[in-house]
């Protein structure tokens, strides 16, 4: 298995942050774990980084604190150098995974898949498989 050294998790929710974390932790030791609670600190971050030939799993919920949303997140992304875009492989997560969610994440090229939170196992393999 090819399991990336690196994920972000972008989510509000400390409780979806600490299962998520604890079960990438338990499943994946090898994975070292970054958390944002907000969109601007992670965007911060992501644009500080050099990425070169690392691989990031990037985990971002859809609906976050009143004001922000994945949306927003990804429009900023998608304009990033194509070099930075393609060190990431993007899963959107959502407590409700609403058919119009799913169908507006198909339109950004760089979603690879969405899924329901919280996350289990079986979608974390599917993540590091």
């Amino acid at each position: 298995m090819n399991t990336p050294r690196n994920v972000i998790i972008i989510d509000d929710d400390y409780i979806d942050n600490f299962i998520t974390d604890k079960l990438i932790r338990i499943k994946y030791p090898e994975a070292n774990t970054t958390i944002f609670q907000d969109i601007p600190r992670a965007l911060q971050f992501i644009d500080n980084l050099e990425v070169g030939h690392q691989r990031y799993v990037l985990m971002l919920d859809l609906y976050m604190d009143p004001n922000s949303m994945a949306w927003s997140f990804l429009d900023i992304f998608e304009q990033l150098p194509k070099a930075k875009q393609s060190s990431f492989d993007i899963y959107m997560m959502s407590c409700s995974c609403e058919k119009r969610d799913v169908d507006r994440a198909k339109e950004y090229k760089t979603i690879r898949h969405f899924f329901e939170k919280p996350i289990s196992e079986g979608q974390l393999h599917q993540i590091f498989a």
